[in-house]
This record gives C-alpha cells, sequence and structure tokens, in this order.
C-alpha cells in the first residue's frame, strides 16, 4: 500500500461485478479487490477508513495512517496471504496480525481469497476487543494456575507438616509408654528382687550354720555310742535304731543336701543380681559397659521360653560401649522375645558380635518363618502389629529403633537368605545422647 493507494483505488475502471462490490460495501469488515499483479482495484468503505484515512474520519486520520503504515512495514503489505492464496488457489487465513503501536496496538485477522479472472479479496476483521479480552481471560487463568499452585503447595506443606507433627506424637507416645512401662517394670522387679534376695540371704547365711550344727550332732551321737558299747543290751537297742533309721545313709546324704542347698541359694542370688540389672532398665543413666553382659542376662530372663525348645549359639567378643545399659539391654530383650516367639517348635538363635573401627555390631539371626516383604517397610512403625489383638500393642521394635536412633546408631532387619530374619544393630562405641 504506497502512498498513491488512495488515488490508484479511486481512479481505477471497475472490474469487478455490481454484485461483488455491492457485497464488499455491506461488510463490517475492510476488504480490498487486487488485481493478478496485487493491484488495488476496490477498496470498500470501512477498508479506506481503516487503512488510507478519509475526510468523513479526520479524527482518526492520524491513528489509522499509523496503523497502515504498521502494518505496512510488515506482513499485509507484501501481501503474503494474498501471494498465498493465488499460488494455492485456495482460502488463506491469518489470525492475530498485529501492530507494533505499543499505546494503541490493534488486531486483524485476515482472509484472503483468490478469485478468477480476477485477482484476490483481502477482508482485514478488526479483533482488538476480543484479542485484548482473550488476553485478559488467559493472565486470569495464569494467575489462577499460579494461585492453584501455590494452593496446592501450602496443602501439601501443611499435609507434610501435620504428618512430621504426627509422626512426631506417635514417637512421643511409644516413648512416653516405653518410659512408663520401663519405670514400672524397673520398679516391680527391684521389689520382687529385694523380696526374693531376703529368703535367700537367709538361707545362704544358715547352710552353713545348718552343716555345722549337723556336724557336731554327728559327733555327739558317735560318743555316745562309744560309752553305749560297754553295755550289751544297751548297744544291741542303739544297732537296731542305726538300722531302722538308715542312719549311715542320713549322714552322707545330709552332705550332699547342704551342698545342693548351698548351690541353689548361689543360683538365686544370681537370679536376684540380673533382677536388679533389669531393674536399672529405667534409669538414663550412661556409662561405659559391656553389653555381652546384658544379652547373659537377658537369656536367663528368657530362659522359660528357651529352655528344651530353642538352641542358643554366641559367638561374642568382650567390648565396651558408651551407652544407656539398661535401655540397650531392653533392645536385646525385645529382639530375643520376637526371635524366640518366631520360632514355631525347635529352632536355633544366634548371636554376634564385630567390632569395626569405632562401631560395635551385633546381630540376632533365627531360623522362624521369617517376615513377608510385605510387612517388612512397616516393622519399625509404632503400633504396627502381626500379632493378634491383645497379644502385641506394637510398641516394641518403634521403642528398639528409638532407642538405637537416641544413641547415634542403626537398627536393620533383614530376611536371612535361607529361612528367618536377622536384626543388625550398630552402635558407637563412644555414643552420646541425642
Amino acid at each position: 500500500m504506497a502512498s498513491g493507494t488512495s488515488e490508484a483505488v479511486d481512479d481505477a475502471k471497475p472490474t469487478i461485478s455490481s454484485d461483488l462490490r455491492v457485497f464488499l460495501d455491506a461488510s463490517p469488515d475492510a476488504a480490498a479487490v487486487f488485481d493478478e499483479e496485487l493491484q488495488p482495484v476496490y477498496a470498500n468503505e470501512a477498508y479506506r477508513v481503516l487503512f488510507l484515512g478519509t475526510p468523513a474520519a479526520p479524527g482518526r486520520h492520524r491513528q489509522q495512517q499509523t496503523a497502515a503504515h504498521e502494518l505496512e512495514g510488515d506482513l499485509l503489505v507484501k501481501h503474503w496471504p494474498a501471494r498465498q492464496a493465488q499460488q494455492l488457489g485456495t482460502v488463506v487465513q491469518v489470525n492475530e496480525v498485529r501492530t507494533t503501536d505499543a499505546e494503541d496496538s490493534l488486531v486483524f485477522n485476515v482472509t484472503a481469497i483468490p478469485l478468477r479472472g480476477i485477482g484476490v479479496v483481502e477482508l482485514f476483521r478488526n479483533v482488538t476487543d476480543e484479542a485484548r479480552v482473550h488476553a485478559r481471560y488467559r493472565n486470569l487463568l495464569r494467575k489462577e494456575r499460579v494461585a492453584k499452585q501455590a494452593l496446592e503447595w501450602l496443602v501439601a506443606e501443611r499435609t507434610k507438616a501435620l504428618e512430621s507433627a504426627n509422626e512426631e506424637l506417635k514417637a512421643a507416645q511409644a516413648q512416653l509408654v516405653h518410659s512408663e512401662k520401663m519405670a514400672g517394670l524397673g520398679q516391680l522387679v527391684a521389689g520382687i528382687a529385694h523380696e526374693l534376695n531376703n529368703p535367700i540371704n537367709f538361707i545362704s547365711a544358715n547352710v552353713d550354720f545348718l552343716k555345722e550344727y549337723f556336724d557336731t550332732m554327728t559327733e555327739f551321737v558317735r560318743a555316745l555310742e562309744t560309752q553305749v558299747a560297754r553295755y550289751p543290751d544297751a548297744a544291741r537297742h542303739v544297732d537296731e535304731a542305726r538300722r531302722r533309721l538308715d542312719v549311715e545313709y542320713v549322714a552322707k546324704d545330709f552332705g550332699s543336701l547342704v551342698k545342693a542347698i548351698r548351690s541353689g541359694a548361689a543360683r538365686g542370688a544370681r537370679i536376684v543380681a540380673d533382677l536388679k540389672s533389669f531393674s536399672r532398665m529405667g534409669h538414663d543413666t550412661w556409662e561405659d559397659t559391656d553389653l555381652t553382659e546384658g544379652i547373659r542376662v537377658s537369656l536367663v530372663l528368657l530362659s522359660p521360653i528357651l529352655r528344651d525348645r530353642v538352641t542358643v549359639h554366641q559367638s561374642l567378643e568382650p567390648c565396651t560401649v558408651r551407652c544407656n545399659s539398661g535401655h540397650v539391654n531392653q533392645v536385646f530383650m525385645n529382639v530375643l522375645t520376637n526371635a524366640a516367639q518366631a520360632i514355631q517348635g525347635p529352632g536355633n538363635i544366634w548371636i554376634t558380635n564385630r567390632s569395626e573401627d569405632d562401631t560395635i555390631a551385633y546381630e540376632i539371626s533365627d531360623d522362624g518363618p521369617g517376615i513377608p516383604p510385605e510387612v517388612l517397610p512397616k516393622i519399625f512403625d509404632p503400633f504396627f502389629t502381626t500379632k493378634p489383638v491383645g497379644q502385641g500393642t506394637g510398641l516394641g521394635l518403634s521403642i528398639c529403633y528409638r532407642i538405637i536412633q537416641d544413641h547415634r546408631g542403626t537398627i536393620s532387619v533383614v530376611p536371612r537368605p535361607e529361612r528367618g530374619t536377622t536384626v543388625r544393630i550398630v552402635l558407637p562405641k563412644k555414643g552420646k545422647p541425642t
């Protein structure tokens, strides 16, 4: 569209039909007819007002001249849609052609229609308002999407925070249950140990006196027999009484009984000592401890469920660990109990340890049925249990996990390759409480 376009349009002789002219004049869109050389043949009033300017619209003249200049500098003056329509022989549409005027940008949809024997008709529909509405709509959608993403992020963060708080609450509840359980159990065991200690000490203290008294009575009887031997009738009665009462067997067996009483009293005293050691599990005392002794105590206390059924194989090296021995012993007690309960009928438990630089690793294995793969990820969850209702609280392993975590160690449960389960506990030798 050169500067002489208006004159060319006005001077051109009509080469189009009157019907087409009427149609173009009635069209609300800007329309112009170009010949085969893309020279203007005819333009309707809307086209002249939009691009060429007319005396009838002097107020819009400068604005539309600017719009026409910007369009001429870009796509439309090259008649790209018209050339495509000529070459393809079909209608070509270009949507949202924009002017580059930043203050008052206009948007057009351009349609080029090839006319056989005439040239091309180009229609320019002003869709500026629709484009602005669509732009505002897209902007609102973008803002809505951003707000939705922000809301989803906020909900996810809140959900994560709630889940974290819930896990902390469960852990705190489990720890509280553990602390109360251990404190109560410690007091109970300490009381039982104290009550047992008194009669055991009484027996231990008096068994020596009993042996001494028996020796004294034996010596007296022998002296008496020496004197009675002088009198035949009395001696005969004494011999009859000796045979009837089987005095020789009583004198011989009495020593064995005293030895058995002394051994039983010593074993009772050892059990009391173990109970006292077990009662210390409720105390928050960190000290250097050989955990091998704690395992031994646990096995003694578990002997009723192990005896004549489960064989325990130990390969333990003495190793001093700075820890809360009572809590760590509770872990061993819990793991050993689970291993013993997992074995249905005769079975085996293996206990080993291995020193690794600054850590000590304990492994407790059993040849029970093992843990199903779907249960394994939940094994340390608070209140998770596979035992029937009333037989398990689901806190045992979760408490063990928390205790080992407090010692800055690790505890893991893995299936054994052949059959059963292995629990691996790793503790720092110079642990500090978290």
